[in-house]
């Protein structure tokens, strides 16, 4: 059974509509209407609140479908390196950004380049932090 059709069960069984659905886990009623259709899948975060709203474990709602379980560990991994990446990208700017402010504050020279590094780090990765965290 696919995890579409076990959302799909669960919604029936506990005599929830889809609006009631949604509130229970916090997504909106497209996405479950996306889900039950084969367009997308939960996330490990959405996963982790069905199994709490539903009280059916975690690993029950995984069991019923090898290629999702699959499919989530590898967007686990993926967004374990995104948090790296981004946390890398936001050190080195304020790095870069910091050197510069003490090397004018020091010489009285502006250091564009690693000022304009800098800032374009901390731009990227914050940018990057905000899909992480939405995502997660």
């Amino acid at each position: 059974m696919s995890i579409t059709e076990t959302i799909k069960d669960i919604r029936s069984t506990k005599g929830w509509d889809i609006q009631t659905f949604s509130r229970e886990i916090l997504v909106s009623q497209k996405t479950i209407t996306d889900w039950e259709n084969n367009i997308g899948y939960p996330t490990h975060g959405q996963l982790l609140r069905i199994a709490k709203a539903t009280g059916i474990p975690a690993d029950e709602l995984l069991a019923s479908d090898h290629e999702y379980s699959e499919q989530l560990m590898a967007d686990k991994k993926k967004l374990q390196w995104q948090g790296i990446i981004f946390t890398l990208m936001l050190m080195s700017g304020v790095i870069l950004l910091g050197s510069a402010i003490f090397g004018f504050l020091a010489t009285g020279e502006i250091f564009w380049i690693p000022a304009a590094i800098g800032a374009f780090l901390l731009a990227d990765g914050s940018l990057l932090a905000k899909k992480y965290f939405e995502r997660k």
